[in-house]
């Protein structure tokens, strides 16, 4: 899957962390990072 390949790749660049940004309303993919056991960092009330 996509999302292993990149938090392998960020593993393996000893990176922090991976930023993802999504809008409030969009419930799918605020289900899936969560199934990915991600946490919210910041809340931003508009994307743009």
């Amino acid at each position: 899957m996509l999302f292993n390949y990149i938090e392998n790749r960020a593993k393996l660049r000893k990176q922090r962390g991976i930023f993802l940004d999504t809008t409030e309303n969009n419930t799918q993919a605020r289900d899936f990072y969560k199934a990915m056991e991600m946490s919210e960092a910041y809340h931003m009330p508009q994307l743009f």
